[in-house]
């Protein structure tokens, strides 16, 4: 009996050390997880995503989140709208004016557009003068009241460029999800066609799909 107490004496220092030290490991393995849990994913660069004149989304990510927003709408039964702007009169006004003054007019009309738009709508550059607005939690009435306010900014509120003050219009085509839309392609294509029907009715319109 007292060689096993003896032993016994003997092994506890060195059981509790191996305690120790397999709590010490498992803490450091725990907080190693948790450190990398919490590191931050590291976004694309942000010139592969966003527009560099006018600082809003590409094309291609608009297109990107635009998907998931149709299908948050369609798995919820929710309103979702789409609204096109295009500069009227632009590729004349970049030739009077300058290419660094149409760079400066697209950065301040999209400027008043950040400034109408709530924080859940998605804004993108999809064409040289062109901006789409996807609007979620919004039926077309919704959206033909931004855009008539977006219009009369754009026509009554002239823009400032090499120390001239210019006055211009743009054009707008809407549309809103239907039940049998899945993709936000065939929404932008709707979107497409209502601003070409305006353009066609003439400056400073609106045309819904």
């Amino acid at each position: 009996m007292l060689r096993i107490s003896f032993a016994l004496e003997l092994l506890i220092p060195v059981l509790l050390l191996v305690s120790a030290l397999v709590v010490a490991v498992v803490v450091a393995l725990q907080r190693k997880r948790h450190m990398t849990a919490l590191k931050p994913v590291q976004p694309p660069t942000r010139t592969l995503t966003h527009d560099k004149v006018t600082g809003i989304y590409k094309r291609e990510l608009f297109l990107e989140v635009g998907e998931k927003a149709v299908d948050l709408a369609r798995r919820h039964t929710r309103d979702l709208s789409l609204c096109l702007l295009e500069i009227d009169g632009f590729k004349a006004l970049q030739g009077e004016h300058g290419s660094a003054a149409g760079d400066e007019l697209l950065q301040q009309t999209s400027a008043r557009v950040q400034h109408l738009v709530r924080n859940a709508d998605v804004t993108a550059r999809v064409a040289a003068a062109r901006i789409a607005i996807l609007m979620p939690e919004t039926d077309l009435e919704g959206a033909q009241a931004l855009t008539r306010r977006l219009q009369a900014q754009m026509r009554d509120t002239p823009f400032r460029t090499n120390a001239q003050s210019i006055r211009m219009t743009a054009s707008f085509g809407l549309a809103g999800l239907t039940p049998g839309e899945t993709e936000i392609t065939t929404l932008l294509a709707r979107a497409e066609l209502a601003l070409v029907q305006a353009r066609r009715l003439g400056r400073d319109r609106v045309s819904l799909a």
